[in-house]
């Protein structure tokens, strides 16, 4: 049992068990060489602690342990781990008794898993103590459904104090440890990406893409601009929910870079963030750029109101939130 997290509306997490999550690769395994790849179920545990725990049983260096993507600790969640064995025999599990992980699938592989080599997770969630009309979450449902929903990162990136550290970093009154750089600029970044969302929601350009825009596909990681000549074409490939506008993930300008009305709108937004901008930009990272609308696929939901419980099915990209789609219901 994990300590509940309350919603405005309802409540998510009373139980690990409420929120499953199960890693999806998208490609089949060789099952062939020299890495022996783990499908595991882990409840109540973060994907640090697994490998920490799957270390030690099979006495492989953390180094040589992949994974593809971080899953909560309030859940119950399965995902793929990777072990580098070179000429060396497949590691027997039989005996790796662990109440919080369970090895549920054992194959082999001629890569190593890395950091968002998985296509989708899976998610089955369950709210508890509905306070709301169901009416009302439905129908944000079926739009969520129709539509999606906006694709903010949410609470797990910034936690309780890291965009505090990041600060302190940057004025420099805070020296993180070399394993903390890497999380603090993602922090930094997904900070500017939800106010870069909000400042075009208050724009009122959130679903208008200017010329010189960022767009992406909506089943996809393809990225383009938006070019005065396809300007029409685009517009009603966005209104059919084909295209959406894409957000950055700021660093330096490389190729993929706004122009036109969507550059002045750019600017205008840096500037409050400059202090910020600065900082990644002299850390020499590369501008990267995320869609600002998620939709997930098979979204299902039964409510129970004999027991005033929801609970949704649904199936995100990698790098999705469940949680912030959570909120969108509230």
């Amino acid at each position: 049992m994990t300590n509940a997290t309350a919603q405005k509306n309802f409540t998510l997490k009373a139980s690990f068990e409420d929120f499953i999550v199960e890693e999806i690769l998208g490609f089949d395994l060789s099952g062939e060489g020299e890495h022996l790849w783990l499908y595991i179920q882990k409840t109540g545990m973060n994907t640090q602690e697994a490998i920490k725990r799957i270390s030690h049983y099979s006495n492989i260096p953390k180094r040589h342990i992949g994974y593809s993507g971080l899953k909560d600790k309030q859940a119950v969640t399965s995902q793929w781990l990777s072990l580098y064995l070179p000429g060396k025999e497949d590691i027997d599990f039989s005996q790796f008794n662990d109440e919080n992980i369970i090895i549920k699938t054992l194959k082999r592989h001629n890569k190593k898993l890395k950091v968002g080599t998985h296509k989708q997770n899976r998610f089955i969630l369950t709210l508890r103590d509905i306070q709301k009309e169901f009416s009302e979450i439905e129908s944000t449902l079926q739009s969520i459904k129709q539509n999606g929903y906006i694709n903010y990162y949410g609470e797990q990136r910034f936690g309780h104090d890291n965009l505090s550290l990041a600060t302190q970093w940057i004025k420099g009154t805070y020296t993180p440890k070399r394993h903390e750089k890497g999380f603090l600029y993602s922090v930094i970044r997904a900070y500017l990406f939800n106010a870069y969302i909000d400042d075009r929601l208050a724009q009122g350009t959130f679903e208008k893409p200017l010329i010189g825009d960022i767009v992406s596909l909506s089943h996809g990681s393809s990225f383009f601009k938006v070019d005065s000549a396809a300007e029409k074409d685009i517009k009603a490939r966005f209104e059919k929910g084909e295209i959406l506008l894409a957000a950055p993930l700021i660093g330096k300008a490389q190729k993929l870079h706004y122009d036109d009305e969507a550059l002045q709108s750019y600017l205008r937004f840096c500037e409050p963030y400059q202090e910020y901008i600065d900082f990644l930009n002299s850390e020499n990272l590369e501008m990267q750029f995320r869609a600002t609308k998620v939709l997930p696929e098979n979204l299902s939901y039964q409510y129970n109101e004999n027991d005033n419980t929801l609970v949704l099915h649904f199936t995100l990209i990698k790098g999705a939130y469940a949680t912030t789609l959570v909120d969108a219901l509230n």
